[in-house]
This record gives structure tokens, sequence and C-alpha cells, in this order.
């Protein structure tokens, strides 16, 4: 499983949307089966770690029918891989309608290249990675990405952390080379995004400051304690704005969420059906009042006691401690609401500004650099001063980097230690790496080790994997396409006469038109990426969204062979892009049968499409459409005509501008 960098951050357990990114460290699971001791003998497991001086081995079983004990108060990193086989298990009697269902024994070797307590969602990954690995050697063939997420959340809180859902999405849906939009409300949905080609090179180094920072261990006194205090802020700013209704169950740790607030204010205030549907510039107004709002109705900046929030909320101590800090080990006496709301709020912003960034077009490299690493600044600033999730050494790896040339730098994982990420200019990297070398680590840990020196920091070019090299980028189809556009914006910068007829020097030639084809499922196939003397001997890459064909070349490493969205490639993806799934029973099963009616997507479904078909129309080059088998003839004929009818157009335009020469 994928370990992540959040870009921002420690707004998913109020249910608004986060933008992580994945890095090339990992958890790897090795699984054997072990036999039985008997058909009604308990089910054994054996837990070994290739760190075996920090994590030493661990043995334990579980009745056949019995639940899986988990000792939250324990900090055990067997709990781990204990809460990924509950939320395993759980799932496969469901799937097998079986609450008998009992799993096999295993042996596990775990590994990985990423520090517990780096602020890198190890944990995330290693529950993630053990659920996966469950559900395989239980035989289930597919699994559903959304399933193991929802799963992997429920079940992380089994070890007394509320994980709100951010770590174990990007865990399952990230792929190299992206960023991840992801959403909780009205339900998980992801999308990748594409990081933009910049000049210069955009590069994410993420720097270890080597102060731990284990969620299970600080989470009384932060990691939970925030969650608790964004919830107890949710109802009590709707208590002082006046809301007639109850604020709506979600699946926020608590129940309960600043989102959750923040979309029944506005429908019940300004008569909105369903605030799901606002559209970004109006949604990003709402928060920017709300961040009014919050500073207007909770005013008590130094905190409010439980005293407080108890006459506020008109219940009593018991009930404060019963519906907030039970279900998680929370330890506080005041809770700093104002300043909590603020920053989730002005995250929120930050997010929708930081994802418009990356996905609209620009002309100023140096531009867009710069208005995103303001963005990380911001939120670091707000992570320091306003959540106080920050720590002093974090504080230091930030400045040093900016100084030595970094665009922007803030801490990433829970916070209070951990790692940072920056965004760097691949011709600074060098010199950043020094200032933390010469700074930081030689001057906090004089005895630092080659070894670790080199671990401390992990260089992510974003675009290594999506982005074509030279090499790659100058095949014969892309030199086509390349010449292509080329052409249209000479044509279009100095438009031509109209042509005259003959063959002398004062002729115009005309350049061979481009081919706009008609394509079904079973003749776009072979436009997989893979050469065929025949079918495509070029290797180009296509696919189809809403019955629009683009070729997608340019970006074979993303949609190729090997490339995480490559069993599209030469398909229709309209369905799978909409539902985020890349499951094979998304693509067209019946190559010459009828296409998957769109119509029977759902709201949701269709808005992610549409964000798609934004995306590839303002990309990739539209070369042809998709229809059904039984339509394709039907569909050239109508092509023809069109054709006929333009050409006869351009014929009496010829002729009536030669009689007015």
């Amino acid at each position: 499983m994928r370990i992540l960098i959040n870009l921002l951050k420690h707004i998913d357990y109020s249910m608004y949307e986060v933008l992580p990114m994945a890095v090339t460290a990992d958890v790897l699971l090795a699984v054997a089966v072990r036999p039985r001791d008997g058909e009604h003998g308990p089910v054994n497991f054996s837990l070994a770690n290739m760190q075996s001086e920090k994590f030493e081995p661990r043995t334990f079983e579980i009745p056949p029918n019995g639940d899986i004990d988990i000792d939250a108060s324990s900090h055990e990193w067997s709990n781990y891989f204990k809460s990924g086989l509950k939320g395993a298990l759980s799932l496969l009697r469901e799937q097998k309608n079986d609450e008998s269902f009992v799993p096999a024994s295993m042996d596990v070797i775990v590994d990985g290249t990423v520090p517990s307590g780096g602020g890198l969602s190890s944990s995330a990954a290693f529950v993630c990675a053990s659920a996966l690995a469950v559900m395989k050697v239980n035989g289930s063939k597919k699994i559903d990405r959304k399933d193991l997420v929802e799963l992997a959340v429920v079940s992380e809180r089994a070890v007394g952390v509320n994980s709100g859902g951010m770590d174990q999405a990007a865990s399952v849906f990230s792929a190299r080379g992206s960023a991840l939009y992801v959403s909780f409300t009205p339900s998980l949905s992801a999308r990748a995004i594409e990081i933009p080609r910049t000049e210069p090179d955009m590069t994410f180094v993420v720097a270890q400051s080597f102060v731990a920072a284990d969620k299970h261990v600080s989470a009384p006194v932060c990691y939970n304690l925030r969650v608790v205090e964004c919830s107890l802020a949710a109802e009590v700013m709707a208590k002082k704005i006046g809301l007639t209704r109850p604020l709506p169950k979600d699946e926020a740790p608590l129940g309960v969420s600043l989102r959750g607030l923040h979309d029944s204010y506005f429908e019940e205030r300004e008569g909105i059906s369903d605030n799901h549907k606002t559209p970004v510039p109006e949604f990003q107004e709402q928060l920017e009042n709300l961040v009014k709002l919050t500073k207007e109705h909770l005013t008590q900046t130094q905190g409010y006691t439980r005293e407080d929030v108890c006459d506020i909320l008109g219940i009593s101590s018991d009930d404060l401690n019963s519906r907030y800090m039970s279900k998680f080990p929370v330890r506080a006496e005041s809770f700093l609401l104002q300043q909590r709301a603020l920053h989730v709020f002005t995250e929120a912003i930050r997010v929708l500004k930081f994802m418009a960034l990356l996905t609209s077009p620009f002309d100023d490299s140096e531009h867009l650099l710069k208005s995103m690493g303001s963005i990380l600044n911001e939120t670091q600033t707000s992570c320091r001063e306003i959540y106080d999730c920050s720590c002093p050494e974090i504080d230091e790896l930030c400045q040093l980097a900016r100084e030595a040339g970094a665009y922007g730098s803030r801490l990433t994982g829970a916070g209070w230690g951990g790692c940072s990420v920056h965004l760097v200019p691949q011709d600074k990297v060098d010199a950043v790496k020094q200032a933390w070398e010469r700074d930081y680590y030689r001057k906090h840990f004089p005895d630092i080790s080659e070894e670790k020196l080199a671990e401390a920091v992990v260089i992510n070019p974003p675009l290594e994997a999506t982005v074509p090299t030279v090499q790659s980028f100058f095949t014969p189809i892309n030199i086509l396409l390349l010449s292509f556009v080329l052409y249209l914006s000479y044509r279009r910068l100095f438009p031509s006469t109209p042509a005259t007829s003959g063959t002398g020097p004062n002729a115009a030639t005309q350049p061979a038109p481009t081919v706009f084809k008609t394509y079904t499922p079973r003749t776009l196939l072979p436009l997989n990426g893979h050469k065929d003397a025949t079918l495509n001997p070029t290797g180009m890459v296509c696919l189809a969204i809403r019955g629009k064909v683009y070729d997608v070349t340019p970006g074979r490493s993303f949609y190729g062979p090997g490339g995480p969205y490559a069993n599209f490639a030469g398909r229709d993806a309209s369905r799978g892009l909409a539902c985020g799934s890349f499951d094979d029973d998304m693509l067209t099963e019946d190559l010459d049968g009828p296409l998957f009616p769109l119509d029977r997507l759902n709201e949701e479904e269709q808005e992610a499409l549409n964000g798609w078909e934004d995306m590839f129309g303002g990309k990739y080059l539209c070369v042809g459409r998709l229809v059904a088998a039984d339509d394709a003839v039907e569909d050239v004929v109508e092509r023809g005509k069109e054709q006929g009818e333009q050409q006869q157009q351009q014929q009496q335009v010829g002729e009536r501008d030669s009689k007015a020469i």
C-alpha cells in the first residue's frame, strides 16, 4: 500500500474535501496460508516485521466464530493488522451472507520503506494492506476500492484514533504522478488530478523531523482532541446561530461535523434544497461567510470550558463525556472552538484554490508555482498558530527550505512532529537538502549516520511517471499530433487567401485533413498502447468518454500499458471514471452490444463524469466518436452526408469568390 503526503489536511474528519498525493514509500505484506488444527480449532496468526529490533514478532488466535480482541489502550503494532483483519472479516461475512464464516490462518511478514510516526500515514497503509491481504487469502477475487477504504476507516478507529478517511482513501486510490481529490459527502469518491508540467520542473520533497508523531500515543491531547473540538464547534455554532433542526448525522468520527453545520445553515437560511449540488464558486463564498460567522459567534478566544459547553448545549457533564469523550480517549478541560473552526473553514477554501490551480490552464509557470507555494505556506501558518498541530522542529525545516529556494512548505500527516512537505523547483533541490543537512540534521543530531541521513529526505517528482520522457514523446503519432496543432495555430494567425485551381507555382497545397473516425467498442480496443502492425502500428492510446474518443498518447505513461489507468486504454471509460472504479465490470463486456446507458448514473456520478470530460476535452485531441456496433453504419452515413454538405458549401464559396475576383 502507498504512503502519502497530504498537501492540505485536518479537515477530512470534518467531512470536507482533501487533496493528498502518494509518494514512493510503501508498506508491503508477504502472506502464507497455514492449515488449521482441525475443523473447529482456533484460527492462528503469526506476524513478523523486517524491523524485528523495533517490532517484535507476534502470534495470536481468534475463536472460529468470535470477534477480534483489540486493546486500544495498548500501543502495539500488531493492533493495526488486527484492525484490518476485523474489518475484512466483517465484509467477508456480509459478502458470503454467512455470519459463521471462518477465515484462514495466516503467516505474515511486514516490510516497508517509511518510518513509523513519520507523519506519512504508515498506519493507514498498514491497515489497508492487512485488510486487502485477508480478503485475497479468503477468496475475494474482486475487491471494490471504495468498500476497502470504508472498512479500513472504521477498522483503524478500533486502535483508539478518530480517523477521518483521507489517509485510507489516498493509500487505496492514489495513482503515481497525480494528486487525489477526495470527497466524503454525500458519499466517498476520489478523482486523480494530474500534476501540471512546469518550467522549472515541480518537485515535492519530504523531510523527516525525527520527532515521533504517533497518533496513538499523543491522541488524547492532540489528534482525538482536535476531532472533539471540531464536533463541539459545529454543535455550539448551531446553537449560537439559532438553527431550528439538529445537525444531521454523518460519517464523521463522532457523527456530526462542521460540514454538516455548513450544509444545514445554508439549506435552512437560504432555502437551498441540496447544498451538495452548490457550484464551487458559490460554495467558496459560503465558506468565507462561515469564517465571518465563526468570529461573530464563537467569541471566547481563550476557550470554552466543559461547563460553558454544557450550558450552551443544554446537556449535563455526564452527557458531554458520554457523547463526545467516551468513544476515544481525550484529556482536556477547555476547548478552543473558534480557532479549530477557523482552520477547518479556511483550509477548505485553500483546497478549492489549490484544486483550481492544478486544473486550470496557465501561461506563467513561475506565477503558478508561487501561488501553489503561497497556499502551502498559509496552511502551515494556520497549523502552527490556529490549529496548534505543528512543532518547532517542523517550523525550522520549513523556514530553512524557504530560505534555500522552496516555493512553499508545510507539515504533513497529523502533525506534532513527523514529516514536512516542500514544493521545490528542481534546480533548487540540492540547495534545500544542503541547508537541511548543515543547519538542521548535523546541528540537532551531530552523531547522525549517513544511512539515517539518506533516509531523512524523500524526493518525489510527481511528473516522472506521468510526463513522457524526451525519447518517448517523439513517437510518430505524437509528431503527427504536434504538427497538426502547430498547423492549426499557424492558420489561425495567418489565414490564407482562397485556393486557386491548377498546378502552377501559385496553386495552394492543402494539408491532409485529420481523419475523424467512427469507432465501435471492438474497433477501439486495439488502440490500447500495444503496437500492432495492422491495427495499431504506432502504439496509439485512445479512450472514450461520453461517446467522444480522445487520443491520450501524450499521457501514455498514465493511460497506457503499465499506467494506473491502463485498464481504460482502448475502452469506453465513461462508467469507470464516473464511479471512481477500476473494476473490469465497469467496462463494456459485449463489444458488439449496446453501450452502457449513461442515464443510469446518479447525479453524483454524472457530476464526476462532467469533470473528467472537461479535463480530457481541454487537454487531449478528440479524434472520433464511439457508437454501438449496430449504430456504426448509420453513423457513417450521417457523417458522409455532413461532409458532403460541407464540401458543397465550400465549393459554392470558392465559386463566389472566384467571380468576385
